[in-house]
């Protein structure tokens, strides 16, 4: 047994490394969990083979004698041994109940192994008591049976406290970045037709800027798993370097396209492999501001390369809009789009999402080519950073959020209350319920425009405005003037694009007082992916 787990978690890892091709015809390392059953199995036949002569010689005799005299005595040791059984491990049954679908089997994972970490820790315990038991008594006699005692004791703490620094040492490496235990995959993006009601839609816009562009089909394959860890460093390094935008550098300069797509692709890649909504709000933020605002911006001297970036990361709009993985579906963005969803294995269903986000923050999903007796489904909807609600890690701060409820949620015209469905650590709302054709979702997102104040060093003392997903910039007017609680905003106008255009109330000051009219004036806010050279931000 020993041996084996050896060849196979130490030695083959390190070969396959070296001759993929060949070591990969028989050993793949994206299948750990089977090869501990697979040596198990190994194992259990060997030690079988040994027991040959025995069963030979095994013949089933009945004595009725002893077997009354053994029922007798061992059957309140039954109960007893039922009891502690479900003692030790009722809580993993009761855990999937608890806490539902896929979520539930990969927290009940964790829990099981810091369970096997914590038997592991009662083992070394209890060996010490076989041995000190027999040591207490046969140095009792001893004048320094005292300080044996004592000796005793401290190098046992010592150990123990060694092993559980260990311990922990290994899982907080382990913990540093919560990989999902298989990557999830993307619906593709020719399934994912985006269409607008009055505006271009996203395709077209991409198209327009540059019509060579092409979109990328993104997937965690072996590669990208592998070097996982690289791209983590990555992805936060990029994200660290970004501005409130998801570009780069100067807001107003002609290079928001490719730091956009960088953004982009290393969030998707990220997104895939740990689940986590914050890549998709770094997703959201690039592809509906930086990258909108450098390919429709005509005043700007952006070059091709630039123009194809911004082009290109439109277009991975469709591409990572959902994401699939056995029975969930993840919604990672809200904008009209009529999709065929493929889920579990040569099956697939028709979405239809239809809102008019950024005007309004309504948001309806209609099921239909379902199968006629339905098909169970968790349906996971992100909820963005700018709701307050998510509880993903972000690195801005939304003022005006700190009291921030829920989104309201209904199904086939009915609310669900908070216990009909729950949000996870990840930032997605899961509703798990079979699923009919022309059943509905509507999920009801409150849109305001809040004061957003950014961690990011390069711009420290900054804050901007953020309504949903749009950034939006003032006239150079407004200087000197600030956004309080008091202030009031309204949709004035809708642009060629189709987004919301607004009025804002501002008040003099760098504090804003907010209640004397003669120091406040109305100003127009432009959402930044139409915005050009002359807007500003705030300053604190």
């Amino acid at each position: 047994n020993i041996a084996l787990n050896l060849i196979v978690f130490l030695l083959l890892p390190v070969l396959y490394e070296k001759n993929p091709d060949v070591i990969g015809s028989f050993y793949s390392p994206h299948n750990q969990a089977f090869y501990v059953f697979f040596i198990n199995l190994v194992c259990t036949a060997f030690i079988t083979l040994f027991f040959i002569p025995e069963c030979r010689l095994f013949r089933f005799t009945a004595d009725r004698a002893l077997l009354k005299s053994m029922l007798k005595y061992s059957w309140p040791l039954l109960l007893l041994g039922i009891a502690g059984i479900l003692n030790l491990n009722a809580d993993k049954i009761i855990y999937t109940q608890l806490v539902p679908g896929q979520q539930g089997k990969m927290e009940l994972s964790v829990y099981g192994a810091a369970v096997k970490v914590a038997a592991i820790m009662a083992m070394l315990m209890q060996a010490f008591r076989y041995a000190y038991e027999p040591f207490v008594f046969g140095n009792s006699n001893n004048s320094d049976s005292k300080l044996l005692y004592a000796k005793a004791m401290k190098y046992f703490i010592v150990i123990l406290t060694i092993c559980s620094l260990l311990f922990g040492a290994c899982v907080e490496v382990r913990a540093g970045v919560p990989w999902l235990p298989e990557a999830r995959r993307f619906v593709p993006a020719d399934s994912v037709h985006v269409w607008n009601y009055s505006a271009p839609d996203i395709r077209q816009l991409a198209l327009r800027a540059f019509p060579e562009a092409k979109g990328s089909l993104l997937s965690a394959d072996a590669k990208f798993w592998e070097q996982r860890e690289d791209i983590a460093q990555w992805a936060a390094k990029l994200i660290s370097h970004g501005n409130c935008v998801g570009g780069g550098d100067d807001l107003f300069s002609a290079s928001q396209g490719v730091p956009a797509m960088m953004q982009t692709g290393a969030c998707a890649m990220m997104w895939l492999m740990t689940g986590r909504s914050e890549y998709a709000d770094f997703m959201e933020r690039a592809i509906f501001n930086a990258a909108w605002h450098a390919a429709t911006d005509t005043l700007l001297s952006a070059d091709a390369s630039d123009r194809r970036a911004a082009a290109e990361t439109l277009l991975a709009m469709p591409a990572t809009m959902y994401g699939v993985c056995g029975d969930s579906l993840f919604v990672n963005y809200y904008t009209n789009a009529t999709s065929r969803i493929p889920v579990g294995e040569g099956s697939a269903f028709t979405l239809d999402l239809i809102t008019q986000m950024p005007i309004s923050g309504v948001v309806k999903f209609r099921f239909s080519q379902l199968p006629a007796e339905g098909r169970f489904l968790a349906l996971h909807l992100r909820l963005p950073d700018w709701t307050g609600c998510s509880g993903a890690n972000s690195v801005y701060h939304y003022e005006g959020n700190e009291h921030a409820t829920l989104p309201a949620i209904f199904v086939n015209g009915h609310e669900l209350l908070p216990k009909m469905f729950r949000v996870d650590e990840k930032g997605y709302v899961i509703i798990e319920k079979t699923w009919f054709n022309m059943d509905e979702v509507y999920f009801q997102i409150p849109l305001s425009l809040l004061q957003v104040t950014s961690f990011r060093p390069e711009e420290t003392g900054r804050s901007f405005l953020q309504r949903g997903p749009l950034v939006y910039v003032l006239p150079e007017e407004a200087k000197g003037f600030c956004f309080t609680s008091a202030s009031e905003t309204s949709i004035v106008s809708i642009d060629e694009a189709g987004l919301p255009v607004l009025s804002v109330k501002l008040f003099l000051g760098e504090t804003g007082g907010g209640n004397e009219e003669s120091g406040s004036k109305v100003f127009t806010a432009t959402p930044y992916a139409n915005a050009t050279k002359g807007s500003v931000f705030f300053h604190k």
